[in-house]
């Protein structure tokens, strides 16, 4: 294996462990997360149980989802990536990406500006990886 696919595995397995972690923080909180509460502009003691009890299982299909996501790219980075399958560059890229970009967008779009830095890091290390990645073919001449 080439030091340049070796460092891409590195990158796309740091923005799946970043993913895990949010994710399962997500997963296990039994609070409504600050932010939400600063977008929303009210307090978890002023939203209702039914409306808690919806928001907390909505954070725990979102918590399980992205590491779902995160346990499937680490899979492909492993095995097919490893093996510099063309396609599976690809996949992990879209997969890592579309999440990240649309919680950038919502975060941009709401003025939640808190969290754009941690975010716009992951997706500069999904592109790096992505161009890391890029199959290299050595020419052989013969003498």
């Amino acid at each position: 294996m080439n030091k340049r696919l070796k460092i891409a595995s590195l990158l796309f397995y740091a923005v799946c462990a970043a993913g895990m972690c949010i994710g399962a923080v997500y997963l296990l909180t039994q609070k409504m997360l600050p932010y939400h509460e600063k977008f929303l502009g009210i307090t978890q003691e002023q939203v209702s149980a039914r409306w808690l009890q919806l928001l907390f299982a909505s954070y725990r299909i979102m918590g399980s989802l992205i590491i779902a996501l995160g346990i499937a790219s680490i899979m492909l980075i492993k095995q097919p990536l490893m093996k510099g399958e063309n396609w599976a560059r690809w996949a992990v890229m879209i997969i890592l990406l579309i999440p990240q970009l649309t919680v950038l967008f919502m975060m941009l779009h709401n003025g939640m500006y808190g969290l754009c830095l941690i975010i716009g890091l992951l997706i500069a290390l999904v592109f790096m990886a992505f161009y890391l990645s890029k199959a290299t073919r050595v020419i052989e001449q013969k003498l």
